[in-house]
């Protein structure tokens, strides 16, 4: 073979082995500059999820506990609207797992699972200083001694009884009440200690997912939010459930009166409505002869310490002397039948 030829082919092989080595060297500083990227963005999920949980902390000190709320909530949202699948992700499901259960655990505490706030910021490495792991101990000191919150008996709508009111600890972020107006005579209620109690202790029920089942279309079904359920179970808002997957869902207040009320009744145009008019129907010697002046809307209220859907009716009817007379009365309905009425004129 020819030298020339020969000293071709050598310097042919040291360029391709060349290329070879940049080529890889060149391929893996792009995975390591996807790597840290990808950290980066979940740093950044972890870290303003802190500076908002901390904001909250700090209105925890200041007894704006409203506030607080709102702003646990926001730091639990700023996962669940990231678009980052936080279960694809060690740390950040660490983190967002822990995130919730420590809300929850200030939000209603007690004396068996005291918030860990310390082992919360250390998960989701947030880096904090003496003053702020002064801060985590202070709050949670506060919500293990945090006052009774007292119940003015003088208000329209008061408690049964205030022997709920001798629990050692203030529970809930949200002031729960009812604000009446005073000209309204059916104002003048009371809330059960049953009910009472249901508000300040939540508790949650397990439904199964059905084929196809997204948070979104389970949370419709169950009529309760999207975003509670997503908490509850460390899910994103968009993910789609397997199957037969078991899933927590908020047992609310309301869950428990709607079962008990059933549906809000409908109205139709002129504000009739149905179960009413079978009332009539059945009670009154000449419905037929009715004139009706004025349907209000459909309301849920509570009358005599219980919970109904009512509607006013202001009518024309003719007495047993077959003369008209106006009446107006309130109706109290439970799953679409009258159970009650009341004469208010």
């Amino acid at each position: 073979m020819k030298p020339y030829i020969v000293i071709l082919i050598i310097l042919t092989q040291s360029l391709f082995s060349c290329g070879q080595v940049k080529s890889s060297t060149s391929s893996n500083e792009t995975k390591t500059q996807i790597v840290e990227q990808t950290e980066a963005n979940f740093n950044q999920i972890t870290n303003k999820a802190g500076i908002i949980f901390k904001e909250g902390l700090m209105a925890i000190t200041d007894n704006r506990r409203s506030e607080a709320g709102e702003k646990f909530d926001d730091s639990v949202e700023v996962f669940l609207m990231s678009g980052v699948n936080v279960s694809r992700n060690q740390k950040l499901q660490n983190c967002y797992s822990q995130l919730i259960e420590t809300v929850y655990r200030m939000e209603f505490p007690a004396g068996s699972q005291q918030p860990q706030i310390r082992s919360l910021s250390a998960t989701c490495g947030w880096n904090w200083n003496d003053n702020d792991y002064k801060l985590a101990d202070t709050v949670a000191k506060l919500v293990l001694t945090a006052p009774v919150e007292t119940i003015n008996n003088s208000a329209l709508v008061t408690p049964a009884s205030n022997n709920l009111s001798q629990s050692n600890n203030l529970q809930g972020f949200n002031e729960q009440k009812f604000e009446a107006s005073p000209l309204e005579e059916l104002a003048k209620l009371q809330i059960s200690d049953a009910e009472l109690k249901f508000i300040l202790a939540p508790s949650y029920r397990t439904v199964r997912a059905r084929k196809g089942d997204t948070v979104q279309s389970l949370s419709r079904r169950e009529k309760t939010s999207a975003i509670a359920i997503a908490r509850f179970n460390g899910l994103l808002i968009s993910s789609t459930l397997a199957e037969g997957r078991e899933v927590k869902v908020p047992k609310t207040f309301v869950n428990v009166i709607e079962s008990t009320l059933g549906a809000k009744p409908s109205q139709s145009k002129d504000g009739r409505v149905q179960s009413v008019m079978d009332y009539y129907n059945e009670n009154f010697n000449d419905p037929y002869s009715m004139r009706f002046v004025r349907w209000s809307d459909i309301e849920k209220i509570y009358y005599q310490n219980e919970p109904y859907w009512a509607v006013k009716v202001k009518f024309r009817a003719k007495n047993i002397f077959n003369a008209y007379i106006l009446v107006e009365e309130t109706y109290y309905i439970r799953k679409n039948k009258v159970v009650k009425t009341q004469r208010l004129n």
